[in-house]
């Protein structure tokens, strides 16, 4: 299984696969994991440099629930 080359043309592959596949195009599995980690780096330090978990829960905070009370009586 180590040389079998994916079938999915997403990035999905088995486990000590050499490389990763995006549509036609073959990538070698370290390359593939280096561009994927400084990804989510970015987003997590556009995410904290743009304070959008404050906003995110004033936003939830300002969400009133409306309870139905039953008629008493």
């Amino acid at each position: 299984p180590i040389l079998m080359y994916p079938e999915s043309k997403f990035g999905r592959a088995h486990f000590y696969s050499p490389v990763k596949r995006i549509g036609p195009f073959y990538i070698d599995t370290f390359w593939f994991n280096i561009v994927i980690i400084w990804l989510g780096t970015c987003f997590l330090f556009l995410t904290l440099w743009s304070d959008v978990l404050r906003k995110l829960m004033n936003y939830i905070e300002s969400i009133k629930l409306v309870r139905k009370e039953k008629n008493r009586g």
